[in-house]
């Protein structure tokens, strides 16, 4: 464990305590609902990263600035870093990341539109705030599922072959847009996800394909 991911954990177990004391003062029932209720977005998604939930994805090349946020679950990590990452769809998945948190250029495919060579697609309806990150090599690649927690901050939480979701239709890929939605609500009640039918609400430096 590095020093700066110590230091976090310490500061997220004070802030436990913390609020533990304050739980304690008002006979406010204290468990994990009750914490996360009291915490800002932010502060779940650390707390998320601090119960291995979530990771972080910074930079492959650290002299590359960090403009947007980005988490990852557990089992999308493992993927990015395991014996997968070097695999074309995992190692495609890697470089659009990059491009995403270094704050460069997204292309973004909305609906049903040409979503061909597009770095991410915003899900139709687009009110539902359900985007993925598309890598398409080789074709037709996986899809990244998430949802933004404010405008530059993306939450992925689920992944798919996109050969076996079938097409937009079908109940395969509802039901991965289900799932993300569910994955959503567990972790970050009550917060719901950024849900605007503009793209650019969610997304700074895009271009609408």
């Amino acid at each position: 464990m590095g020093r700066g991911e110590e230091n976090h954990k310490v500061t997220l177990l004070l802030q436990y305590f913390t609020f533990g004391f304050i739980c304690a003062i008002y006979r406010i029932p204290l468990d994990k609902t009750t914490v996360l209720t009291y915490m800002s977005i932010e502060e779940i998604i650390r707390f998320r990263c601090g119960d291995g939930t979530l990771y972080p994805i910074n930079p492959s090349v650290s002299s590359d600035p960090i403009i947007r946020g980005l988490y990852v679950s557990a089992d999308i990590h493992d993927h990015l870093i395991g014996q997968e990452s070097l695999e074309v769809p995992w190692g495609l998945a890697r470089s659009i990341m990059d491009t995403f948190v270094s704050g460069k250029l997204i292309s973004v495919a909305r609906g049903r539109n040409n979503r061909k060579h597009t770095f991410m697609g915003h899900l139709d309806p687009q009110t539902d705030g359900m985007w993925t990150m598309k890598p398409s090599k080789p074709s037709p690649g996986i899809r990244i599922f998430g949802q933004f927690a404010k405008r530059d901050l993306f939450i992925a939480l689920d992944w798919e072959d996109r050969l076996y979701l079938e097409d937009y239709n079908s109940r395969l890929w509802k039901r991965a847009i289900r799932n993300c939605k569910q994955k959503w609500a567990t972790l970050f009640n009550p917060y719901t996800p950024v849900t605007e039918d503009n793209s650019h609400a969610y997304l700074s430096n895009i271009i609408l394909v």
